[in-house]
């Protein structure tokens, strides 16, 4: 007797899959087939850098070599829970784990190799997806950072990927670190308008992912305004978590206030029309405390080489991080 056949099972070349005909379908292979489960060679290049170095991974060296890489997600078995009505076992649901950062937000963890995965969890099943994808579906799933390689120590170890950077991969976009980005660094310039005390806020490294302060916001205080300090700092956190580019562009911040040490030299144009004058002013010195009366000059030029040289004899020039300018006067490196 043939076998039988019943209008749509799997066994009837005529019947459907969950609705959709066989007929015309066509079954494409995988794009992981004859993947050996070893490191990828676009990663490779970035972590031995870092294995070299004895520095931390770089994030932003590692994004560009991430979309089209095979990553591993782990997938572990849940308990679904009892039959009410029987008492029996309902059998195991699988799922993928969420880590907590020590912040407090949700992470998905992926993998760069199946034994980096089972060095971490013997039990988990490791799934491979292309980067792009995982970071899609951590983003849907209200996940902020992705983990590389949890759990694996040294240079080339466990890697965050900050917000920031989870979106820009998921939506398939380069990424530039909030701490080199010149639109961050100009919001971020303008935070302490018009507060007393402030001279000016600028944005620096922060310690690092791995610390939690990917950015360092510095507000500048006049000398001798340290007691300001405080609500300065207050008053930059508050305009900070309202500034709508930096709240999506930066992950983390540390909020730091720095009395200056000395004022700081600017050049302004002084009134008048075409016999202009322009003067050199001090910025930043504690009321009262001026060290020099505004000087007017002829000329920018003339006035600009003035603030250079008054910078010279009082303590010389000092360039700010990640700037080629005196941090105290027009100077450029």
């Amino acid at each position: 007797m043939g076998a039988s056949h019943l209008p749509g099972r799997h066994g009837d070349a005529h019947g459907d899959s969950a609705g959709t005909p066989w007929a015309g379908r066509t079954l494409t292979d995988s794009p992981f087939a004859g993947d050996d489960g070893a490191l990828a060679p676009a990663l490779a290049a970035v972590l031995d850098a870092a294995r070299t170095s004895g520095e931390p991974v770089d994030v932003e060296a590692l994004l560009p070599a991430l979309p089209g890489a095979r990553l591993f997600v782990p997938v572990t078995a849940v308990s679904a829970g009892t039959d009410e009505a029987t008492g029996g076992d309902l059998g195991a649901d699988m799922a993928i784990p969420t880590l907590r950062s020590p912040d407090g937000r949700d992470a998905l963890p992926v993998f760069t190799s199946v034994a980096a995965l089972t060095a971490w969890s013997a039990r988990a099943r490791p799934v491979p997806v292309e980067a792009r994808r995982a970071a899609v579906s951590a983003v849907q799933e209200g996940q902020q950072l992705l983990v590389l390689d949890p759990g694996v120590s040294g240079p080339a170890g466990s890697v965050v990927v900050p917000r920031p950077a989870l979106w820009a991969l998921a939506q398939g976009e380069p990424w530039t670190p909030s701490w080199r980005d010149p639109e961050v660094a100009a919001a971020v310039a303008t935070l302490g308008s018009g507060l007393d005390g402030v001279v000016e806020v600028a944005a620096e490294p922060g310690a690092g992912a791995a610390s939690g302060r990917e950015l360092r916001v510095v507000v500048h205080l006049a000398a001798g305004a340290g007691a300001l300090a405080d609500g300065a700092r207050s008053a930059v956190a508050q305009r900070l978590g309202q500034h709508e580019l930096l709240a999506e562009r930066v992950d983390s911040v540390e909020l730091v206030a720095r009395e200056l040490a000395r004022p700081v030299l600017v050049v302004q144009p002084g009134p008048g029309g075409v016999l202009r004058r322009w003067a050199v002013r001090e910025v930043g010195a504690a009321l009262g405390d001026l060290e020099h009366a505004p000087t007017l000059h002829r000329t920018r030029s003339a006035a600009l080489r003035a603030a250079v040289q008054r910078c010279e004899a009082g303590g010389g020039h000092e360039v700010a991080p990640g700037s080629q300018h005196c941090r105290w006067c027009p100077h450029q490196r």
